[in-house]
């Protein structure tokens, strides 16, 4: 996985950082959103 676009609703952001962020360090796969 070299990039990944995510969309959200407007108001989402957060929670879809945090989620993503949770699913790639589970796989270990690190970074930042």
């Amino acid at each position: 996985m070299n990039k990944v676009v995510l969309l959200c609703r407007p108001g989402f952001e957060k929670e879809c950082a945090a989620e993503i962020t949770d699913k790639a360090g589970q796989r270990e796969i690190f970074g930042f959103a």
